[in-house]
């Protein structure tokens, strides 16, 4: 996602002000030369484009960091062939889910462990899952 807040306030806005410059005549714009204005220009940018991306990384953390053992999810879908696979939620983030025993849509259970891209999960009752999730 930061790359896109890159390209909007990145080299576009450089763009826009070297235009407007050049539109307007760099003299009256600015009195100080080409040079001088591109390289500020640019300077600019770069500080632009380094707080979007820390304010960015400081309101999303990184998926990586998602750590969902123990965590409680509800499952959204079930593999027709394996009702013991399908797809499920935890903490907003959707996951691929296994259990020895088959789900259903719905269901909550509690993660168990995590494989790769797949979650281990164990089936619960909901007053489990309230327990896990403090009601939510």
């Amino acid at each position: 996602m930061p790359a896109v807040w890159l390209m909007v306030l990145g080299f576009p806005g450089v763009g826009v002000v070297l235009g407007a410059a050049v539109m307007y005549g760099l003299k009256q714009f600015l009195p100080m030369g080409w040079p001088l204005f591109i390289a500020g220009a640019l300077g600019f940018n770069l500080i632009v484009d380094l707080f979007v991306v820390w304010a960015q990384q400081r309101v999303m953390p990184s998926p990586s960091a998602h750590t969902p053992v123990g965590r409680a999810g509800r499952v959204i879908a079930v593999t027709a062939s394996d009702a013991a696979r399908g797809r499920g939620v935890v903490d907003g983030v959707k996951w691929r889910v296994h259990s020895r025993a088959p789900l259903a849509p719905g269901q909550f259970f509690r993660v168990v462990a995590r494989e790769g891209l797949t979650l281990r999960v164990e089936p619960e009752d909901e007053a489990g899952a309230e327990r896990v999730t403090g009601g939510e």
